[in-house]
């Protein structure tokens, strides 16, 4: 991560990266709702759980192994959201359709 290599090979400056973080983190994109959390090691685990209902996501134990974990997760989100055309976070939350 903090050589600027994000996991699909782009390079991407470590200020550009900082940047999109902040954007995420400052806009409407935050959850509000925290009726369920649950806890994810990756951005995988963290959209999963929301797709599935999730409206709050823990990173906890995964920080021992990974100390970016949270970073990281965030960032996986944020990855999922852009590819697939998510505006908001929240449209994520319980839209997994059997």
């Amino acid at each position: 991560m903090g050589n600027g290599v994000v996991d699909d090979g782009r390079q991407v400056g470590i200020a550009a990266q900082e940047a999109r973080r902040k954007s995420f983190v400052d806009s409407e994109h935050i959850l509000h709702n925290e009726n369920l959390a649950v806890a994810a090691a990756t951005g995988t685990d963290a959209v999963e759980f929301m797709l599935a209902g999730a409206t709050a996501v823990a990173v906890g134990t995964a920080n021992f192994a990974n100390p970016t974990a949270t970073v990281d997760v965030i960032d996986g989100i944020i990855d999922y959201c852009e590819q697939y055309g998510v505006k908001d976070v929240n449209e994520l939350i319980g839209a997994l359709e059997c």
